[in-house]
């Protein structure tokens, strides 16, 4: 409600969190600058596989996010969560 247009935008918060999981689902790599595809990898990578020489440390209870482990679904699903509790969203 803290918006000018409250019925017409949305948050600049959550609208940034959408694109990035909405990124996060396409099967294919972007095309653009070395900034775009370092943001895209980042908000792709999926933070409960162990890979190589790489892997991540999750807890149990955000396995089972229902839009899935990549980096960029765990932070929109932490942001929904304040929503229930009518609660500003963090900034990231």
């Amino acid at each position: 409600m803290s918006l000018n247009m409250p019925t017409r935008q949305m948050n600049p918060t959550y609208e940034r969190l959408i694109v990035f999981y909405a990124l996060s689902l396409l099967d294919l790599s972007l095309c653009g600058c070395d900034n775009t595809r370092n943001v895209w990898h980042w908000m792709t990578r999926d933070m409960a596989k162990s890979e190589g020489d790489t892997s991540y440390n999750m807890p149990w209870n955000k396995l089972g996010n229902p839009f899935g482990t990549a980096f960029s679904a765990l932070r929109l699903w932490e942001a929904l969560q304040p929503i229930k509790l009518n609660r500003p969203p963090r900034k990231w």
